[in-house]
């Protein structure tokens, strides 16, 4: 089995775009072993004051994700519904309650409230956005990494879906 880290983050429409292209492409390729690695696209100032030039950041989002995993929640249902809901929903996501209330049906909302409001995991986020752009060479999102080959985005474009199949293909 082959590992492939996919970086992506829920804020980028690069990134659901990608997301819709890889997801019917997957049961062919048995041999690949997805290893999803959320990252923020725009990582919001360390002071967390609003950068209004971004829109709706991420990063509750992200530590709902990795809350989520801990609780062994089937991710790839996890990760649609933060799509659609961050996406077509315009859901705010910069909103704690907001954000538990519409995972409910995937998570313990009491449980997943604490694990916000608390910071539990804002620095496994950090931890996840130093891995992508400091460790991995992650420049633009959605990005493809497997051993020591590469796929990423193009700025304003990202990736096609015979792009990814391509890169799906050195798993064989």
């Amino acid at each position: 089995m082959k590992q492939i880290e996919v970086f992506m983050d829920y804020a980028c429409p690069f990134c659901s775009k990608g997301w819709r292209m890889l997801l019917p492409l997957l049961p062919d390729y048995p041999n690949a072993e997805i290893v999803w690695r959320l990252c923020e696209a725009s990582p919001r100032p360390e002071d967390g004051s609003p950068d209004e030039s971004h829109g709706k950041h991420s990063d509750l989002c992200i530590q709902a994700a990795f809350y989520a995993a801990d609780q062994g929640v089937d991710m790839i249902g996890f990760h649609d519904k933060m799509y659609y809901r961050y996406h077509k929903e315009k859901l705010d996501v910069e909103d704690i309650e907001t954000l538990v209330g519409a995972l409910t049906d995937l998570v313990d909302p009491d449980g997943l409230r604490d694990a916000l409001v608390s910071g539990k995991y804002r620095q496994a986020l950090k931890d996840a956005n130093d891995y992508a752009y400091n460790r991995a060479g992650v420049y633009i999102i959605p990005a493809f990494r497997m051993g020591g080959h590469k796929l990423d985005s193009a700025a304003m474009i990202g990736v096609t879906q015979e792009q990814i199949k391509d890169f799906l293909n050195l798993t064989r």
